[in-house]
C-alpha cells in the first residue's frame, strides 16, 4: 500500500485510561477517577466511516467496520465510530456510519455538512465514487467532485484528518479501466492537497481486493472486507504514529 506520512495539524487521540477534566460543579474527591463509561465518551478518537454501500456494509453487515473496530480496539485505542446511519452485526459494538447504498459523490456533498456539524469527527474515512462509474456520471470530472468534498470537509471540521480511499476493481473491463483512471487522479489529488498543507492521506484499496473477493463484481465478500479492514488499519496507524 502506498501510503506517505503527513505532519498533522490536530488530531485527537487518547488511549483507553486516560483521565478526563472535571468541570467546576464537581469536587475533587468525586472527580479524581471518573468513570470509564464517562472516560470512553470524553476521550475517543472519532472516526466516521463515508462513503457507499461497501462502507454500509452491502451483504455483509457492518462491511469493513466490524474487523477494523476489532483492530484498533485490540492495539488500545478508545475509538468512536460516528455518523447518522446504523447498522452492523452483534459482535459490532459501534455501528454508527455515514455509508449510503447507492450514492455518488454529490449526494454525499448534499448531506456532509449537518453530518459534520452533528458529529465533528476526528478522522474521516472516504469511500465513493463506485456508483459514478457505475451509472457512467461524468466519470472525466469525477475527481473534481471528490476535490470539491474534501474542501467542505475541511471547511466545516479544519482539524480532521481525511483518509481518501482508492476504490475496489469492478469486473467489467472498461468500467475497470475507469476506475484504475480514477483512483489515479484521486491519489494525485490527495498528493496535490497534502502539498498545500492539508492533514489528508492516499488508502489504495484496488490492490489489496481481488475480483475473487467481489462475487457480484462490485461489491467486496467478507474477505475483502476483511482487507479493507486490514489496509484502513494500516494506514491509521502510521497517521497516529506520525502523531505521536
Amino acid at each position: 500500500m502506498r501510503f506517505i506520512p503527513f505532519s498533522l495539524i490536530a488530531l485527537s487521540l487518547v488511549l483507553v485510561g486516560c483521565q478526563v477534566r472535571p468541570s467546576s460543579s464537581e469536587n475533587p474527591a468525586s472527580s479524581a477517577q471518573p468513570s470509564p463509561a464517562t472516560t470512553r465518551a470524553e476521550n475517543a478518537l472519532k472516526i466516521m466511516p463515508l462513503g457507499d454501500s461497501i462502507t454500509a456494509g452491502h451483504d455483509v453487515p457492518g462491511g469493513y467496520r466490524t474487523v477494523l473496530w476489532q483492530k484498533l480496539s485490540d492495539r488500545g485505542n478508545t475509538i468512536d465510530f460516528v455518523g447518522s446511519a446504523r447498522g452492523g452485526p452483534r459482535d459490532l459494538p459501534d455501528k454508527d456510519h455515514e455509508g449510503h447504498s447507492g450514492w455518488r459523490i454529490d449526494d454525499l456533498r448534499g448531506q456532509i455538512e449537518p453530518w459534520l456539524a452533528q458529529n465533528r469527527p476526528d478522522m474521516v474515512l472516504l469511500t465513493i465514487g463506485s456508483n459514478d462509474i457505475l451509472h457512467d456520471d461524468a466519470v472525466e470530472t469525477a475527481p473534481d467532485r471528490v476535490r470539491a468534498l474534501l474542501g467542505d470537509i475541511f471547511a466545516r471540521v479544519p482539524d480532521a484528518t481525511i483518509l481518501v480511499a482508492s476504490i475496489p476493481p469492478m469486473a467489467d473491463a472498461a468500467r475497470d479501466r475507469q476506475v484504475r483512471e480514477y483512483n489515479t487522479e484521486l491519489e494525485n489529488l490527495v498528493e496535490e492537497e497534502k502539498a498545500a498543507g492539508k492533514p489528508v492521506f492516499f488508502v489504495d484499496i484496488y490492490s489489496v481486493v481481488g475480483l475473487n473477493d467481489l462475487p457480484d463484481g462490485l461489491h467486496p465478500n467478507a474477505e475483502g472486507h476483511r482487507k479493507m479492514a486490514g489496509a484502513w488499519d494500516e494506514a491509521i496507524a502510521e497517521v497516529l504514529n506520525v502523531r505521536n
